[in-house]
C-alpha cells in the first residue's frame, strides 16, 4: 500500500462571501427559546470550490432564499461566542 503524500495544512483568513448551495426552512420550533421559521444553509465558499460551512441565512425575507444567492458573513454575539451566519451580499 502506497503512503499519502504529506499536505500542507494551515489556517488561512477568507473574505467571508459566498454562495447558498442549498437550504431548508424549518418551522418547527425544537427548543422553546428557538425562533422560527429559520433558515439553515450549506455556504460555499468563495475562496475555495467545495468548501462549506452549515449556517443560517439572516437579514432577509425567507422567500427571497435561493440557491445561487450571493452572501456574505455577519457575526452574532450569544455569550461570549461570535456565531458566524450569513446576509445577503
Amino acid at each position: 500500500m502506497s503512503e499519502m503524500p504529506e499536505r500542507q495544512v494551515a489556517p488561512t483568513a477568507v473574505s467571508g462571501r459566498g454562495v447558498v448551495e442549498t437550504f431548508t426552512i424549518t418551522r418547527h420550533q425544537f427548543l422553546p427559546d428557538m425562533p422560527v421559521p429559520v433558515c439553515a444553509a450549506v455556504i460555499e465558499l468563495d475562496e475555495q470550490p467545495a468548501l462549506h460551512v452549515w449556517s443560517n441565512v439572516v437579514n432577509c425575507p425567507l422567500e427571497s432564499i435561493h440557491i445561487g444567492m450571493k452572501v456574505r458573513v455577519t457575526f452574532e454575539q450569544n455569550a461570549d461566542v461570535w456565531v458566524p451566519l450569513f446576509e445577503p451580499a
